[in-house]
């Protein structure tokens, strides 16, 4: 299951969590007949907000991890949509939900106003809807092993007189095995 869907079903629990009498639905998908009253989803596009690399010399392996803030629209459908929609943000500061966030490593940073979207279907029957904006943060981490090595080992002779001193990175450690002899006296 990949960042955006892991979001995603935590978003959908804890709306059923929140609202256990309204279906919740996930946005783009064939559903066979929706109910009266339900509530429907979308993660829309992420926005990345900065990434951090993380060394783990002992594995060789270095970890790309970025925060990314996203718009989670909820819309409610049926009668009392707006009202259900309106307490979302008071219900996400409650103490209990706020924690289960924590340890999701999910931040719901903004509630946008609710928007009426109250509509008029087949020309008879007036449908309640309304639509908000959620601006959510979490976090995304892509491994990667380059295959760069830490440790170099070199075997050779040199010639006493020919040594130069080099700098050396301080970050990569190198082992030498070198045998150093006298110079041959020239006659």
């Amino acid at each position: 299951m990949n960042t955006r869907d892991k979001v995603t079903t935590f978003m959908v629990a804890e709306l059923k969590k929140i609202y256990p009498d309204w279906p919740v639905v996930l946005a783009n998908q064939n559903f066979p007949k929706l109910p009266e009253q339900y509530l429907l989803v979308n993660l829309l596009a992420e926005r990345n907000i900065g990434n951090q690399e993380r060394w783990d010399t002992e594995n060789e392996e270095i970890a790309i991890a970025g925060s990314c803030e996203a718009t989670f629209n909820v819309q409610a459908f049926g009668t009392g949509a707006i009202d259900t929609l309106g307490q979302l943000g008071q219900h996400l500061e409650r103490p209990s939900v706020v924690d289960e966030f924590f340890v999701a490593n999910i931040a719901v940073n903004d509630v946008a106003d609710v928007q009426d979207l109250t509509d008029l279907l087949d020309d008879t029957t007036w449908q309640e809807r309304g639509s908000v904006d959620l601006t959510i943060s979490y976090d995304r981490t892509v491994i990667d092993n380059p295959g760069w090595f830490e440790t170099i080992r070199i075997s050779g002779v040199l010639v006493e007189g020919d040594l130069i001193n080099a700098a050396v990175p301080s970050k990569i450690k190198i082992e030498t095995n070198i045998e150093i002899k006298e110079k041959p006296h020239e006659h």
